[in-house]
């Protein structure tokens, strides 16, 4: 039986397999992604013909140095491992383009990472090549059928028949129906899955559940209610700076031995009931913290995206400490209750060397 692990990174491959988005067409006959703007999400219930059913959250994340991020947020709901739940997130190649490769964007991965209860576990080059492979491209393999309603949205339906490669090659054929207005574009797919001796493999159905725009997360309009099926819901992302500032996260700091205080090792805390996810641009920032620390200097070599568990911290981070003054030994908690900046620990405060 495998473990934990093994467990997530066999169903984060067969949701991206079975369910990953279809790839742009020369023959479609509309962009299909003007509406996925950073901060835009979808979200979805897939439902499989032996009663597993999956809620499925796309969002576009800001963007990676340059190159478009995508989560992919999935809770098991009935049979196998339900309750369940698996993150992966996207980096894209600064080749991609969003309107034309938008709906293939797992050929276009360049870096992907797996969230394991809080934990970032990245994909190596060997497996992303193995998912990659099985995804699927429906380029020059999509037919216009009609445009007709699903609900109160107006679509256009097209037909498929794409082939995956992989260690178990498949041939998957249906329908989609796509709206322009529709973060990720899709509103219904349904299609049938085989292997090459036409054995039969699944059969599955995908359902718009709720869109919307998360304004901590480049969106321009309010977010309307997270969508939910069960008690699933879309978990909140806000920068680091604006989270500590609102006292969702604490910063947990400990200065590197030897380092004098030059080097950091800083932990995120969530002090919600809530899942957050917390980006962290590359550069410098300044934190306002409480006496003795009073103004906190750090820069971060890179940018990164940490999700943080309900009321639980991350791994540590290896951060900088600028200026002249600063946290020179010890460990220290620092936040903010109620506006008031709170100071815990035995950090030593000390002169940092040039």
């Amino acid at each position: 039986m495998p473990g934990p692990r093994g467990f997530f990174l066999r169903l984060a491959a067969l949701g991206l397999l079975l369910a990953s988005l279809p790839a742009w067409s020369g023959d479609l006959k509309s962009p299909y992604f003007t509406a996925t703007k950073p901060g835009a999400w979808a979200h979805y219930l897939l439902t499989y013909s032996d009663g597993t059913k999956s809620s499925y959250v796309y969002e576009r994340l800001p963007d990676n140095n340059d190159r478009v991020a995508i989560d992919v947020r999935i809770k098991v709901l009935e049979r196998e491992g339900k309750d369940s739940r698996v993150k992966n997130t996207h980096i894209q190649s600064k080749a991609f383009d969003l309107d034309r490769d938008g709906l293939s964007y797992i050929k276009f991965t360049e870096e992907m990472s797996l969230n394991y209860n809080g934990n970032d576990v990245p994909v190596d080059e060997a497996t992303l090549a193995v998912v990659k492979d099985g995804s699927k491209d429906f380029r020059d393999a999509v037919t216009f059928e009609v445009t007709e309603k699903i609900g109160e949205r107006t679509c256009d339906r097209y037909a498929y028949s794409v082939k995956t490669g992989g260690p178990e090659p498949t041939v998957e054929s249906g329908q989609l129906w796509l709206d322009a207005s529709v973060p990720f574009a899709i509103v219904k797919q349904v299609a049938k899955v085989t292997r090459n001796d036409g054995q039969k493999v699944t059969d599955f159905e995908m359902l718009l559940q709720g869109i919307g725009l998360n304004p901590l997360n480049g969106g321009t309009a309010i977010v309307p209610p997270p969508p939910a099926v069960g008690d699933v819901t879309v978990p909140s992302m806000v920068s680091l700076s604006s989270a500590f500032k609102a006292g969702l996260v604490g910063l947990e700091i400990e200065a590197v031995p030897g380092s004098a205080g030059r080097q950091l090792r800083l932990a995120l805390v969530n002090k919600t009931g809530e899942e957050l996810t917390v980006t962290i641009p590359a550069g410098d920032m300044d934190f306002a913290v409480a006496s003795p620390v009073n103004t906190l200097r750090m820069t971060f070599a890179k940018a990164a995206i940490v999700a943080l568990p309900a009321n639980d911290k991350a791994a540590p981070l290896p951060v900088a400490q600028r200026g002249k003054h600063g946290i020179g030994e010890g460990s220290c908690a620092l936040s903010v209750h109620e506006g008031t900046p709170v100071f815990s620990g035995n950090a030593t405060m000390a002169a940092l060397p040039e």
